[in-house]
């Protein structure tokens, strides 16, 4: 499976003043996947940490910030020494670990030429929650579900999206029942992996909506781990509330749909939680396309 961010990587990996990259993404977008794809394409051996399944990887954290004791540390769970020059760092869910976060700074600060790639799906609901932050030391990659070229390439269309790319609207025209056929099976499939990888493998509809319906519980499952209790009602409101409002010709997000009387400042937390978390994007409605356009949003809107 061909991901575009793949050659933001490369680019990463070139460049001469690198930075740890942060690869953000809500769950089950292929940000484990990626990491290790890039490792075993590009470097001679990856070292894979996990901080959600490695309680002794988080305690090598919490005894300070010295890049040789922390690295001689991961050398001993790696099982292997890590070769800057020949080794790719992974360090997966690292929201797990506040310390480790804090530690990418004194990475690039003090070895900078370690290649490193941390992820983390509920990152952004994390850092709001008093992680120290480093701030100019990180780069950041963001990967969403496969887009309709990524989908057609994994498909095996290479040829269909190589004329589309073409803008040739006669010779397009031709294979329209083609395109209309896999546009189709993008909008009933989605662009998660795991439910594209499983249809290629099985061309079943219903084994991949029962996917699909398994991606969605282990979201709402987050909720209940991480979000507050205090406001864990109101995101459950929204989150079952978006679909069907944005099913409506008018698609305007109304709060007295989810309560009688609400307004946006009454879900506000709950609406910045899933943005932080990966699971929306909010995006702003504005009276007119002009620059910049912050100064025609209409920022109680949805």
């Amino acid at each position: 499976m061909q991901r575009k961010a793949y050659q933001k990587l490369l680019k990463w990996k070139q460049q001469s003043n690198r930075k740890p990259l942060i690869v953000q993404g809500a769950r089950q977008v292929g940000k484990t996947w990626l990491m290790k794809e890039f490792g075993k394409k590009e470097f001679s051996r990856t070292a894979y940490f996990n901080f959600e399944s490695s309680v002794e990887l988080q305690q090598i954290f919490n005894h300070g910030y010295d890049t040789k004791v922390l690295l001689a540390s991961l050398n001993i769970l790696a099982g292997f020494k890590i070769d800057a020059g020949n080794t790719l760092i992974i360090f997966d869910e690292i929201q797990a670990c506040p310390q480790a976060v804090t530690s990418l700074k004194y990475f690039y600060e003090n070895a900078p030429e370690y290649a490193i790639l941390a992820a983390g799906s509920l990152l952004g609901v994390a850092i709001h929650q008093g992680i120290s932050f480093p701030v100019g030391k990180v780069d950041f990659l963001t990967l969403y579900p496969l887009s309709f070229s990524e989908f057609m390439e994994a498909m095996g269309k290479e040829n269909l999206l190589e004329l589309l790319r073409t803008a040739n609207k006669n010779l397009i025209q031709s294979f329209e029942s083609s395109y209309i056929q896999l546009l189709r099976q993008y909008y009933f499939l989605g662009g998660m992996p795991e439910v594209i990888m499983n249809f290629i493998q099985n061309s079943d509809y219903q084994t991949a909506r029962e996917i699909q319906k398994s991606i969605l519980n282990a979201y709402e499952n987050d909720f209940s781990k991480h979000a507050p209790m205090a406001h864990l009602p109101r995101i459950r409101m929204v989150w079952n509330s978006i679909v069907g409002q944005l099913a409506k010709e008018n698609s305007k997000f109304i709060y007295s749909i989810l309560r009688t009387g609400a307004r946006a400042k009454d879900f506000e937390i709950a609406i910045e939680w899933l943005k932080d978390a990966g699971l929306i994007h909010k995006v702003v409605r504005v009276s007119k396309p002009g620059l910049p356009i912050t100064a025609y949003a209409d920022w109680p809107d949805f």
